[in-house]
C-alpha cells in the first residue's frame, strides 16, 4: 500500500511539472492582439536574474502615441510589471503606470490581468490581458 501511495504521489509531482515555462523564455518581444487597424502595443523584455527591463510602444487608431517602459520581476509566483506609457502624441509627456500580474502559460504565451496604478490615485479595475511572442 505505501508502494503504490509513494509510485501514485511521484506521478502527480512528475504531472505537475510539465506545465511549468522557464523564467528565461520573457525575454523577447511580445505584442497584444489589436484587430482594430492603426492600433498596435509592443514591448521587448529583457532578463537579468530574476529582474525584468523593456522598452515597447503603443499606438491608438486614432487617438494617442506613447513609448513604455517596463521594469518588474518573475518568480514562482509569476511574471509582475510596471508598464510606463509616456505619451509622444497628442500631449507631449503625459504619463500613466498599470501593473501587470501573470503568468507564462506557454513559451509563446504571456496572460494575466492588468491594471492602472498611478501613484496618489485608487488603484483602477482589473481586465484580463494576453500578450503573444511576436
Amino acid at each position: 500500500m505505501r508502494f503504490l501511495l509513494s509510485v501514485s504521489l511521484l506521478a502527480v509531482v512528475a504531472c505537475g511539472g510539465s506545465d511549468v515555462v522557464a523564467p528565461a523564455a520573457i525575454a523577447g518581444k511580445w505584442v497584444e492582439g489589436f484587430t482594430i487597424p492603426g492600433s498596435g502595443f509592443e514591448m521587448d523584455l529583457s532578463l537579468s536574474g530574476s529582474n525584468i527591463a523593456g522598452v515597447g510602444t503603443w499606438a491608438g487608431e486614432a487617438g494617442p502615441s506613447v513609448t513604455l517602459s517596463v521594469t518588474g520581476t518573475s518568480d514562482a509566483t509569476g511574471v509582475h510589471l510596471d508598464l510606463v506609457f509616456t505619451e509622444t502624441v497628442p500631449r507631449v509627456g503625459n504619463v500613466s503606470i498599470s501593473h501587470f500580474d501573470g503568468r507564462l502559460s506557454s513559451s509563446n504565451t504571456l496572460s494575466g490581468s492588468i491594471h492602472v496604478a498611478n501613484p496618489g490615485q485608487p488603484p483602477g479595475p482589473e481586465s484580463a490581458i494576453t500578450y503573444h511572442r511576436s
